[in-house]
């Protein structure tokens, strides 16, 4: 798709980690840097792509709720929509952590690969993780 070929944006996506949860189980988490500058999980390790964030609204009170406004005026939104231009080696699932404008954001529901022609992308749903 040349419209993601040309994106702009840096997008940040941690993939999706198994970590101990303390209670001999497991929950989902993003790896920790060690100080020689390794991940631990290795697999873990945060990958930059260029990708394109799209605000996403609702009609009606759902569409209210989701906003928050800044001082500019200008209208912030909670939940985006991401489309990522498809790579094999990118392991992109639910609950994993993103990195979009310096926020951190997470993917709300399993992210679709679209196959279209000649061209493949990720369309995923993200949420502004902290107070919104």
């Amino acid at each position: 798709m040349a419209l993601l070929d040309r994106a702009t944006e840096d997008i940040v996506i941690w993939p999706l980690v198994l970590l101990d949860d303390g209670y001999r189980g497991q929950k989902p988490g993003k790896a920790a840097r060690l100080p020689n500058g390794a991940y631990e999980p290795p697999e873990g390790a945060p990958v930059t792509v260029k990708g394109i964030p799209i605000p996403a609204s609702f009609s009606g009170a759902g569409w209210a709720l989701n906003q928050r406004y800044q001082e500019q005026g200008f209208a912030e939104v909670a939940r985006m929509f991401l489309y990522v231009k498809y790579d094999p080696s990118l392991r992109f699932d639910r609950w994993t952590r993103v990195e979009v404008r310096g926020r951190e954001w997470t993917v709300v529901d399993q992210p679709e690969l679209w196959i279209w022609k000649r061209n493949q992308f990720w369309k995923a749903t993200i949420e502004l993780r902290g107070d919104v």
